[in-house]
């Protein structure tokens, strides 16, 4: 385990230096959304480490966002993603299917 600043600009310096010097100090790195495109040439190609299937799962932007060149360098061990849950038992007995936009979701919660 490797201690890190809690700041991002001095976090992307502490891997760049780490990196340059060709260290194998560090082999999992924590790294912001909009890394993958400067540190891309220090890192593996995550498909031919863990094979084809490595994206399999996650969201297709996160997966556009951290491929660069062809090469997936990236991927996230937590996604800010929000979730929506429904109760099907309620949308049945009220007769609605499950909402597919945020305006049918709205009228929905508004009937009486």
């Amino acid at each position: 385990m490797v201690s890190t600043p809690n700041s991002s600009t001095e976090r992307l310096s502490l891997y760049q230096q780490i990196l340059s010097a060709n260290s194998s100090d560090i082999d999992v790195m924590q790294i912001d959304v909009v890394w993958p495109g400067l540190l891309a040439n220090h890192l593996l190609d995550l498909r031919e480490v863990l094979g084809d299937d490595a994206a399999a799962g996650h969201f297709e932007t996160i997966v556009t966002n951290n491929t660069i060149d062809d090469r997936l360098v990236a991927m996230p061990w937590f996604t800010d993603a929000g979730v929506l849950y429904y109760r099907e038992d309620l949308l049945e007995k009220y007769g609605h299917e499950v909402p597919k936009t945020w305006q049918e979701l709205t009228e929905i919660a508004r009937e009486d």
